[in-house]
């Protein structure tokens, strides 16, 4: 997916006032990172790591894991592309709706597609497939696997690889991450984001973690120097740094729930019940491209018209939180397109 994802300014022509699209945490860059990011700058008249080993070390160490289950990708969206390349031509099975590159990395290695709804996981075993992918919390609708249900499906398919992508793990309330399960199954990948809790999508910077055989056999297909020397200063500052990096997500999902209550009291638009800052809405009797197009106009809010997700039509929109105050402002000027 080159086009259509969230944060996504560069085709607007009017200004953006705050962006909804966004479901980055809106707090903004760590000042500390900042500052040492500049301190660093010098650093890319060197080569970076080819293999990000250092920064590699230090997120292996922080889950208490061997070096060689992780690998440091360009963004989360390298990983996904690494591992479809490593399963060239085999079968994905896609847990829908989904984010888009779940689709498009399968795609341009050949490989077959099915989907299946999060309802309809107990069919799992009943597809040949070789890979199944799953976003948990999932993206655009925010919906969480529970670490069980995950289990259970490692158990009862050992034939298939899962790829769990965590990359919202950190803005989800009470979410329990899949990385303990890697040390007791070998058919489990989990793909992680630096970029949403830290602010930081420019730099992509993300990595998968699976067992040694599994982790080798996909980072087999990265190719040198992916990851630059800025993004390994940043991630090796922000693990070193974890606790300045913390979202309090009791707040963020007391914000989200009041976000989610009043948009869902619009009449004309059903909301998604999430456990994340973002949140999937569906439009009753209007089109989510005819509302974006509005709220710029109007307004300058962008919000995420969410037609491009395999699974969901014209009438979704994906809305984050961006502040209590500016959260009423955008749910008055969705009710004002509605009424009109």
């Amino acid at each position: 997916m080159l086009n259509g994802h969230g944060n996504s300014h560069f085709n607007i022509k009017e200004p953006i006032q705050k962006d909804f699209s966004s479901n980055i945490w809106y707090r903004g860059l760590n000042t500390n990172l900042s500052v040492y990011l500049e301190s660093t700058i010098h650093n890319v008249i060197n080569y970076p790591v080819v293999d990000a080993i250092n920064l590699q070390q230090i997120v292996a160490n922080s889950y208490g894991l061997t070096h060689n289950s992780v690998c440091i990708t360009n963004g989360a969206t390298e990983a996904f592309y690494l591992i479809a390349h490593a399963f060239s031509c085999q079968k994905s099975l896609i847990v829908i709706p989904s984010f888009s590159e779940y689709n498009d990395a399968p795609l341009l290695y050949k490989h077959s597609i099915e989907t299946i709804r999060s309802a309809d996981l107990d069919k799992v075993k009943d597809s040949d497939a070789n890979l199944v992918w799953i976003g948990n919390p999932n993206n655009p609708d925010g919906k969480v696997l529970q670490i069980h249900t995950i289990e259970e499906l490692l158990k009862e398919n050992k034939e298939k690889v899962f790829v769990i992508d965590e990359a919202y793990a950190e803005v989800c309330n009470k979410f329990s991450s899949a990385i303990s399960l890697i040390s007791q199954y070998d058919n489990v990948i989990i793909v992680k984001s630096m970029t949403k809790q830290c602010v930081i999508p420019g730099l992509r910077l993300g990595y998968f973690i699976a067992n040694e055989a599994l982790r080798d056999k996909v980072a087999a297909y990265r190719m040198p120097w992916s990851v630059n020397s800025i993004a390994l200063d940043a991630g090796s500052y922000i693990f070193n740094h974890l606790d300045d990096f913390t979202i309090d997500t009791k707040e963020l999902k007391k914000e989200s729930l009041q976000f989610q209550n009043t948009v869902n009291a619009i009449d004309g638009i059903e909301v998604i019940p999430s456990e994340t800052n973002y949140f999937l809405c569906k439009l009753i009797n209007h089109k989510a491209a005819d509302l974006q197009r509005y709220l710029i106009s109007n307004y300058g809010f962008l919000i995420r018209e969410a037609s491009n997700f395999e699974g969901l039509d014209a009438s979704y929109f994906r809305l984050a939180i961006q502040g209590e105050d500016y959260n009423i402002q955008c749910a008055n000027a969705i009710k004002e397109f509605v009424s009109k």
